[in-house]
């Protein structure tokens, strides 16, 4: 598929995103927009994800595969790398692509590389350290051994930085609430299967509990005229209006919800990749309905939370590294 925007023969940035979640498209389009900001206006994502609502909101321009198959997918990869000769190429996650098709790329390339690293299943450890020296600089957004010289340690990476959320009373607005009522926020990209069997459980435990506080739940999968649907991208912007999220412990929910303030019931799911456990160790989690409503009878808000969001946004140092890269390839 050919880019949804202007390619030209030289592109500062090419943001390569392999993976099926929505994750994966998110962290690009949060570090291109910061590097836009900065002043790169060429460059290209990269990604075999479905859904590519990130880029798309924030118009960077990307590109699919055309097929997945583990050949064509190297192949395509090369072409399209040698196409728009990138001063700097940014892998997201997986350092040899989600099929392999850059284990061979890697090596011949004069460009800087640059890989955005986060938490990754156990089985995938020969993916950690050993790989990253392959990489003229590794960006570590989530916790992990630094044990190489070219590694540094960056904040989570958000779509929105903390002065760009919505104040409590128009966060509160936007839910369509009161601006003196509480909300849980029922969240989830998940399987569409699994979010529907999640919803449905979070309505039973409500009614059962009647608590003082309005239950808003969103997902890219829920019907336009569910209720009580909230219709809002991105979701970190409503964070201040937020007092309790409750979902599967992905990357960015987690993130956001640490770096917001918000309380969050997380459910962790076994993924192939991620390892939403290990993620969601130190929080609340639930592993069966029971467990969901003796922690949300806990932990639901009475009140409304006082503090408007403060963090640094590790989209910012990232994009501030790669564009180093990017001056450092242009001077070379």
């Amino acid at each position: 598929m050919p880019p949804t925007g202007p390619m030209r023969s030289v592109v500062d940035i090419l943001y390569f995103a392999p993976g099926g979640g929505m994750g994966h498209a998110t962290r690009a389009a949060a570090i291109l927009r910061q590097a836009r900001r900065l002043g790169v206006d060429s460059l290209l994502a990269f990604v075999t994800t479905p859904r590519a609502l990130p880029l798309e909101h924030e118009a960077i321009p990307y590109c699919r595969p055309g097929s997945f198959a583990p050949e064509n997918l190297r192949a395509e990869t090369l072409k399209l790398i040698e196409s728009c000769r990138p001063r700097v190429l940014a892998v997201d996650t997986f350092p040899f692509g989600i099929t392999g098709e850059l284990a061979e790329i890697l090596p011949t390339l004069s460009c800087r590389k640059v890989l955005i690293a986060r938490r990754l299943n156990a089985r995938w450890a020969a993916w950690g350290p050993p790989t990253w020296e392959d990489f003229d600089r590794v960006l570590l957004a989530e916790e992990w051994e630094n044990e190489t010289d070219n590694v540094r340690q960056c904040s989570p990476i958000l779509l929105r930085n903390a002065e760009e959320l919505l104040p409590r009373e128009q966060a509160k607005a936007v839910l369509g609430v009161a601006a003196d009522e509480p909300v849980v926020l029922g969240i989830s990209s998940d399987e569409p299967g699994w979010t529907a069997g999640f919803f449905i459980l979070l309505r039973k435990v409500w009614r059962r509990l009647r608590p003082a506080a309005r239950l808003c739940l969103a997902s890219p999968d829920l019907p336009a005229g569910d209720s009580p649907r909230v219709d809002h991208y991105p979701l970190v912007e409503l964070f201040n209006g937020i007092e309790l999220v409750v979902g599967p412990c992905g990357c960015n929910l987690f993130h956001e919800a640490q770096a917001c303030g918000v309380p969050a019931i997380f459910l962790p799911r076994p993924r192939h990749y991620d390892d939403q456990y290990a993620r969601a160790r130190n929080c609340p989690t639930a592993a069966s309905p029971e467990e969901l409503e003796a922690l949300l009878r806990e932990l639901m808000p009475t009140h409304l939370r006082r503090e408007a969001a403060a963090y640094a946004n590790g989209a910012q140092e990232a994009a501030q590294a790669i564009l180093r890269m990017v001056n450092y390839s242009q001077d070379g």
